[in-house]
């Protein structure tokens, strides 16, 4: 019995030893590494020693051995990097990790500062959990054939990396491995990946139904979303630097953070097959001064306007249900509100966030009494008027008289004037604004240009100011940073032009072409950033012409501002070319 229970004690001790062996480590040159396996001999690289009595100088340059031996005189193989073996090392600025190594440990090379290099040599499956979070100096990495995971937080707030590409082998990518990539200008996927794709840069899902991250440097001005596309990954676009975006048709909804963050987003083109916006989606979108939510949306997520400072306008179609709450939380500059909504069958919470504003803002509506209840609590001005607006050709009028009984009057655009309150859409170049616009069979005058009509239209580059305007009001062009030319037909004697409408002038001189500049003298002493000149002409006698886009040119030709030749004289009023000169037609 005692020789049964000595054999017994014996084999435990063996097996007790072996597994310290196991985790048992040791020290080479400054080097902590740690056996994993004893059959093979396998260990891992965890760092180096952190002797307060024997403070180390850890190299700029550090090479990682692919072999090494212990004290007895066994030799191991370095399998894999453990975890926080190099955290905080913020002065490495290089590191080469041996063939044979298959995995990169939590936090392996997280804030490594000054890591600007580092080689992931063939054979690495895992880079786990934050390996290369904050690493702020890594410009670039390659991903080798083989690595099959990329972690929570990989590569989190490598601020300097500008571009990644997967291998084919790669099956997960952990949330928010690519967050806070501020230079990432591409992302590429291997061909054959089961699992994820990449065009143009842009990653995606295997079937490209999905859009998982839009990189925040990508120099492009505008994208179009794939066709095909059906939803985002939150934060998606975070941060990005683009200024206009479509969406598609296959889309039925924004997810929800989508374009959080996005401050140069100026535009964007949202189809009538989206029903719902989401929680956040233009969450501090600062330059979103004009946005078109279309007619089929029925649910706008909370906060989802949140931080919209360049918003002056926004329109809520009439199939809105549901509201969520903070929806113009700290919109600073809204200045109207468009809604067609039903305020009997809409949810609305207590907290829209218009308090924010410190100003009455225009709530327009078909029933002001209808929405007094809802809004008794905020500084909203309700004005009963929606059935007084119209759009056309994306601008937005207010009529301003309508009660002449003829039809042939009507027709004619007698007494029927309007004001063009505003746009639906951003424009960008060259925007004319018509002398006269017809709606539901009646022909209006445009005789006055709104308050705030293109505040923040920063990509508009020219107006034509038709001459039946005698009336333009606060701020109407404010912040057309890049205007350079405005042509304008108005009568300054009957001009009726408030200082803050002139707001269009910026550092670069605008031209302000008229016909007679001398009759524009005062207004060219209170703008010395403006440079009146007198360059627009008439012609009297207009003949029926149709356009063309006939590539050849003849002296004495016409052409639009976009470049297209007419067969013979315009039609129309506005500024066409003709041998080289601008001119307007009235």
């Amino acid at each position: 019995m005692k020789k049964h229970l000595l054999s017994f004690l014996l084999a435990m001790f063996s097996v007790m030893m072996a597994w310290a062996n196991v985790y048992d480590g040791f020290t080479i040159r400054d080097m902590k590494f740690m056996i994993t396996s004893e059959n093979p001999n396998i260990v891992s690289f965890m760092g180096f020693v952190n002797d307060p009595d024997h403070p180390i100088v850890i190299p700029s340059t550090v090479v990682i051995p692919s072999i090494v031996t212990d004290y007895g005189g066994r030799e191991y193989t370095v399998g894999s990097i453990g975890a926080r073996a190099f955290l905080t090392c913020s002065d490495v600025t290089s590191i080469t990790i041996p063939d044979g190594v298959t995995s990169i440990g939590p936090y392996a090379f997280s804030l490594c500062t000054s890591l600007k290099s580092v080689n992931i040599p063939d054979g690495v499956t895992i880079i786990d959990e934050r390996a290369f979070a904050e690493c702020s100096s890594l410009e670039s990495i390659t991903i080798p054939e083989g690595v099959k995971t990329v972690g929570e937080h990989a590569f989190a707030s490598c601020t300097s990396l500008k571009s990644l590409a997967f291998p084919s082998s790669l099956t997960t990518i952990g949330e928010d491995a690519l967050y806070g990539l501020k230079s990432l200008e591409s992302v590429t996927v291997g061909k054959g990946n089961a699992n994820f794709s990449s065009n143009d840069g842009v990653l995606f899902d295997k079937a490209g139904t999905t859009l998982l991250l839009y990189p925040q440097s990508k120099p492009d001005v505008q994208y179009a979303i794939p066709h095909g596309v059906k939803s985002f990954k939150m934060f998606a676009f975070k941060d990005t630097k683009v200024k206009s975006l479509i969406l598609p048709s296959t889309m039925t909804s924004i997810d929800i953070y989508a374009f959080s963050g996005c401050s140069s987003l100026v535009s964007i083109s949202i189809p009538a097959s989206i029903t719902s916006i989401g929680q956040g989606v233009f969450d501090e979108c600062s330059s979103l001064a004009s946005i078109t939510i279309p007619s089929s949306v029925t649910s706008i997520g909370p906060y989802a306007f949140y931080g919209c400072v360049s918003l002056t306008s926004i329109t809520i179609p009439s199939k809105v249900t549901d509201i969520g709450m903070g929806f113009f939380k700290n919109c600073t500059n809204l200045k109207d509100i468009y809604c067609y909504a039903d305020p009997a069958a809409t949810i609305w919470p207590a907290d829209t966030g218009i308090d924010d504003n410190n100003y009455s803002v225009k709530f327009h509506v078909a029933d002001a009494a209808a929405w007094a209840e809802t809004f008794s609590n905020q500084p909203v001005t309700f004005v009963g008027d929606l059935g007084h607006y119209f759009v056309k050709d994306s601008l937005r009028y207010r009529v301003l008289t309508q009660g002449i009984a003829s039809a042939s009057q009507r027709r004619a655009g007698v007494g029927n004037t309007v004001e063009l309150a505003g746009r639906e859409t951003l424009p960008a170049g060259a925007v004319e604004i018509p002398s006269t616009v017809s709606y539901d069979g009646v022909d209006y005058s445009v005789t006055s240009i709104g308050d705030n009509a293109f505040t923040n239209c920063s990509d508009l580059t020219s107006v034509i100011i038709p001459s039946s305007v005698t009336n333009i009001e606060d701020g109407a062009f404010e912040g057309c940073t890049s205007m350079t030319d405005v042509y304008c037909n108005a009568d300054p004697a009957q001009l009726t032009w408030n200082p803050d409408a002139q707001s269009f002038m910026n550092d670069k001189e605008t031209k302000f072409h008229v016909e007679d500049a001398s009759a524009w003298a005062s207004f060219a002493d209170e703008n010395s950033s403006v440079t009146i000149v007198g360059d627009l002409e008439e012609i009297t006698e207009i003949k029926a012409v149709t356009t063309t886009t006939a590539d050849q040119t003849t002296n004495g030709a016409w052409y639009t501002l976009t470049g297209m030749l007419l067969e013979g004289e315009p039609t129309a009023p506005g500024i066409y070319v003709k041998d080289g000169k601008r001119i307007a037609i009235r």
